[in-house]
């Protein structure tokens, strides 16, 4: 069941828009908290490598049409970006770090033996900050003004 639930989480990972949905058919009710069960420990997973990606989606027991469904959503906003509205009225964003995030999955990379370069493919390249730190690399001045 898990093979299953894992290939349904990765469809939606990479193929739904926000908002988007997929349901899954389950003949019972037994059925569907099995696959549940399984769609929860492949989120948990998944989450160990990128909490980000993972609470993108949003999986869900379903009644719909007298059927019993499981329900996979693409979230249309992140968990990681809330709102602080102050009491003048003001309204400010407050955001749980992807930079945070990024460095978590930097280190943890480097922590099981990735090259310098996997983990540029696995990331989309580092920043001229992040080879200084992590590889000692020393960068140009103007390296380091075009990050910014």
């Amino acid at each position: 069941m898990k093979e299953i639930a894992s290939r349904w989480f990765d469809l939606a990972r990479s193929q739904l828009k926000p908002g988007e949905e997929i349901y899954i058919f389950c003949e019972s009710k037994k059925e569907q908290k099995a696959l549940l069960r399984a769609f929860a420990s492949v989120a948990s997973d998944f989450g160990r490598l990128s909490p980000a990606e993972a609470s993108k989606i949003v999986v869900a027991p379903s009644f719909k049409d007298g059927k019993i469904w499981v329900k996979l959503r693409k979230r249309t906003s992140s968990l990681f970006v809330g709102f602080h509205r102050k009491p003048n009225g003001s309204v400010q964003r407050i955001d749980l770090g992807e930079a945070e995030e990024r460095e978590r999955q930097i280190k943890d990379l480097i922590r099981r033996g990735a090259s310098k370069e996997a983990i540029e493919e696995a990331l989309g390249g580092l920043s001229p900050q992040e080879r200084r730190k992590y590889f000692g690399e020393l960068c140009s001045q103007e390296e380091e003004k075009d990050e910014d």
